[in-house]
């Protein structure tokens, strides 16, 4: 879990330097975010 986040902070800091689009950008954030979560707390699902 942790090596995918940092593959969603690598893309993160890909799109940052390409500044290919602002939605894109938002998204990958997002998704970094959301997998951050997820490892940090796995078994928490409400």
């Amino acid at each position: 879990m942790l090596l995918v986040a940092l593959i969603a902070l690598a893309l993160t800091a890909w799109a940052i330097t390409h500044l290919a689009a602002p939605t894109l950008l938002v998204s990958v954030l997002v998704l970094a975010l959301w997998l951050t979560g997820r490892a940090l707390h796995p078994r928490s699902r409400r």
